[in-house]
């Protein structure tokens, strides 16, 4: 992802339709590094800003 869009902020959003859900926006850089930490376990979105 950063070689395709750079470093840009993406928002990523956990369990959605569930009441432990979560919404964090961070750089695509901080999101692999948080990932390769500790990869995610649950249903995933992840929103990218193009424009």
């Amino acid at each position: 992802m950063k070689e395709i869009f750079d470093d840009i902020p993406v928002v990523l959003a956990h369990e959605l339709t569930k009441i432990h859900q979560s919404v964090e926006s961070k750089n695509i850089s901080e999101l692999l590094e948080t990932f390769t930490k500790q990869p995610p376990k649950r249903e995933c979105v992840l929103l990218f800003n193009l424009g």
